[in-house]
């Protein structure tokens, strides 16, 4: 019991540390543009009518690229808490379509 009541402490010290020092810390701005739900969802959209118009499969690098994006930009939006519901979908189509070409 002692041991996790140590550990709670520590940690409650290192949590108010931390806030305390980044009261000091200036708010930055992204140095890189993450890319908009829009532009992801195009790219969406062009793997989807790639995968219909194409006898072979979709190529898989590009879907990887695609579906790379959609995560960095799932990271940020987790980061900025903004929505993420749109992003995983989009992320759950990508997913699909690789699936499907598998």
């Amino acid at each position: 019991m002692a041991d996790n009541r140590n550990l709670k402490d520590c940690l409650s010290f290192i949590t108010e540390s931390v806030q305390e020092g980044l009261k000091d810390v200036p708010p930055t701005e992204p140095s890189i543009e993450p890319t908009s739900t829009l532009k992801l969802a195009r790219m969406v959209i062009e793997l989807y009518k790639e995968s219909l118009t194409s006898v072979d499969r979709v190529n898989p690098d590009k879907s990887l690229a695609v579906l790379a994006e959609i995560v960095k930009a799932i990271t940020t939006a987790k980061i900025m808490e903004t929505p993420l519901d749109e992003l995983y979908l989009l992320k759950a189509d990508v997913e699909l379509i690789r699936n499907l070409n598998d």
